[in-house]
């Protein structure tokens, strides 16, 4: 207690100054239980949100798996691409 605050409680007897001081340690507990419970919400909500960018991760990389597929072959004739077939054959080394 800062020596301002002891001499604005000089008057009280010393019950009131124990009173004041036990109120004052019940504020400030009260005050750290809803910081504890503040932040505990925050760290759940951060948690899910990354699970949910996680699953949206690994759908985004399925979908461009599927696509790069899509765009290796014809749509018409299912067969593969130009490109591609050239791209094989490099690989290959039959080219």
């Amino acid at each position: 207690m800062s020596p301002q605050n002891a001499r604005k409680l000089a008057w009280l007897p010393t019950t009131g100054r124990s009173i004041v001081a036990w109120a004052a340690a019940a504020a400030l507990g009260a005050t750290l239980r809803q910081g504890v419970r503040y932040v505990t919400h925050c760290r759940r909500e951060l948690m899910q949100r990354y699970e949910e960018s996680l699953a949206a991760r690994e759908q985004l990389a399925r979908a461009l798996e599927v696509e790069r597929e899509r765009a290796r072959r014809d749509p018409l004739t299912g067969c593969l691409n130009h490109a591609v077939v050239i791209d094989e054959l490099r690989a290959a080394r039959l080219l």
